[in-house]
């Protein structure tokens, strides 16, 4: 399973470099607008919407393209169809999935069993993250108290020190 998890990042052809941090505004149908530069940079008409691939209550925002791989990637895992592993997987990525279109002022839904999942309110803020490969979309306090835990020093400089390990 954790090998599926970190080739995540790994899916998909040319990848685009997501960057960015966004406060937007939830409107009251559920919507979104995406920041004109990371739209541009995702170049599609079409996403997926899906649950985070870890432990974290935030939305992960995927190209069709790369959310079609992933799929094709647990169909074709070595983890059986029929594992423990496998099944976890689907129900917290697959199942959950939204396609969305992008209206005319830019905007997405966000359905309401991702927003509850997420802890999403209409009418509120959520923070959108350019994450590399796809966008994340957070509950303003979620990402606040995952931010706390990342400036951690020790684990920012363990992470560092592996990153640099492996190559």
């Amino acid at each position: 399973m954790v090998a599926i998890l970190a080739n995540i990042s790994q899916i998909g052809a040319k990848k685009e470099v997501l960057t960015g941090e966004f406060t937007v505004s939830v409107d009251e149908k559920g919507r979104i607008l995406i920041p004109s530069r990371l739209k541009s940079e995702l170049g599609a008409e079409n996403v997926v919407i899906t649950k985070s691939s870890d432990s974290r209550k935030c939305l992960q925002v995927l190209k069709k393209e790369s959310f079609e791989s992933l799929a094709n990637t647990l169909l074709s895992s070595p983890l059986s169809a029929f594992s423990k592993e496998n099944k976890l997987l689907q129900m917290r990525l697959i199942a959950p999935a939204q396609e969305v279109s992008f209206d005319k002022a830019g905007r997405v839904m966000l359905h309401s069993s991702l927003r509850e999942f997420a802890s999403i309110d209409v009418k509120s803020e959520v923070i959108v993250l350019g994450m590399l490969d796809r966008l994340e979309i957070w509950n303003k306090d979620e990402y606040q108290a995952s931010l706390d835990l990342a400036d951690d020093p020790t684990l920012i400089e363990e992470a560092v020190s592996r990153l640099f390990e492996q190559k």
